[in-house]
This record gives C-alpha cells, structure tokens and sequence, in this order.
C-alpha cells in the first residue's frame, strides 16, 4: 500500500511539472557501477531517462543478474537478482560544457535469491579437539525503499552523457533463509561483502539506512 502511494505522489508531480517547456529529448544510459556491484548483487542494468522540460526529468531504471561473483561447493538454487529504480530529477543548474547538476527522489526495490555459507558455533568433539563447522544454505532477499539523489550529468559531443550520482535514504529489508542448520549467521559468503555486520537481524530483516553512489555512461537523442 505504503509504495502504491509513493507511484502515485510521483506521477501527480510529473503531471503538474510537465507543461513548463517543450520535451528536450530521451536519454538511455549503462549503469556501469552495477555490472561490477560488491555490496549485494551484479547486474547488467539500463536506464531511460525523458527530458519534459529543460529543468524536469523522469529516469526509469532495471537490471537483471546475469552472472554471479563466485561458485559454492553446495548449490541449492539458480542465482538470479533483480533491480528496479524509478527516479523524478529537477536540474538546477547547468554549468559551461554541458555540465547540469540535479536533485531529486527515487523508489527503489531490489530482489535477489541465491546461494550462501556460514560457519556454525564452536563443534567440540570428543571433549577436545574443536573445529569449526560450514553450514551451506540458500536465501531469498527483498528491499524496498526511497533515496534522495543529487549528481552531476555531463554532455560531451551534444550527445555522449555521462553521470555521476550519489544519495541516502531509508530501506525496508526482508530476507528468509532455508536449509540453514547453524543457529545463527556468522562469517558470510556470498550474500554481501561486509560479512558478518549484516549478520544482525535488524539489518538482514526490517528497516534501515541505505546509501547508493554511482557512474552511468549513455546517449542522448
């Protein structure tokens, strides 16, 4: 209920912004930061972004996993991740060599299920000899939230974009896991590189803070 609000305060602002000029035109940009994505998962993921006036955009993003960082011994599931990101910018400012700073809100949601492993408390065997025990499992993650973007979009040759972005917002982040044997998640694998601080449940399941920063690279038409 909570997002089908935010989609329709965000076309309510399109309509009531989108008679100010002329549509400029109609941009499609790479994501370069998401092919290469650390933090969760790699994505190949492209943008449209539509010019309707010279100081308003609306930019559409999605992205799919093609590929995953690394193969586990214990496989559960077919790695796949999606991501979606909606975006309504307003330039303030356009600076010599067509350089335009913006500010502006985006919706978010993320989805990714695939493989992981942990390792499990201290195993004491025969009293005396203590080894550490791997736990391979399989997960189902979603987040959902909103950022407040600001960036740098550059033109080169009246046609060659490039930007630079960056904002912070608030997440809601859902994720279940099964096979899972240990009682509790320790030194990760796959799930995200900060390991083990994302082992706290308040960060694996409810609301937090979320950071994206960023490079896209695209053509204007």
């Amino acid at each position: 209920m909570k997002i089908n609000c935010c989609f329709a305060l965000l076309l309510f602002c399109i309509t009531g912004f989108a008679q100010e000029e002329k549509p400029p035109g109609m941009g499609i940009k790479l994501n370069a930061t998401a092919a290469a994505a650390v933090f969760d998962f790699p994505t190949l993921q492209l943008g449209i972004e539509k010019r309707m006036g010279k100081h308003l955009g609306l930019f559409a993003e999605a992205g799919y996993q093609l590929y995953k960082p690394r193969a586990l011994d214990t496989v559960f599931v077919k790695t796949k991740g999606l991501k979606t990101n909606i975006e309504l910018r307003r330039y303030l400012k356009e600076e010599p060599r067509g350089r335009k700073f913006y500010v502006g809100g985006a919706l978010f949601y993320r989805s990714n299920t695939a493989n992981d492993y942990t390792y499990d408390s201290l195993i004491h065997q025969n009293g005396i000899i203590k080894r550490l025990g791997k736990d391979a499992f399989w997960f189902k993650k979603r987040s959902f939230g909103v950022n407040v973007i600001t960036g740098f979009d550059f033109l080169f040759k009246k046609w060659l974009q490039v930007e630079l972005y960056g904002g912070i917002g608030i997440k809601r982040t859902m994720t279940k896991d099964f096979e899972l044997q240990a009682a509790r998640i320790g030194n990760k694998g796959n799930e995200d590189v900060i390991g083990s601080m994302l082992s706290r449940d308040n960060m694996r399941n409810g609301w937090g803070p979320n950071i994206t920063l960023g490079a896209r690279v695209g053509r204007l038409f």
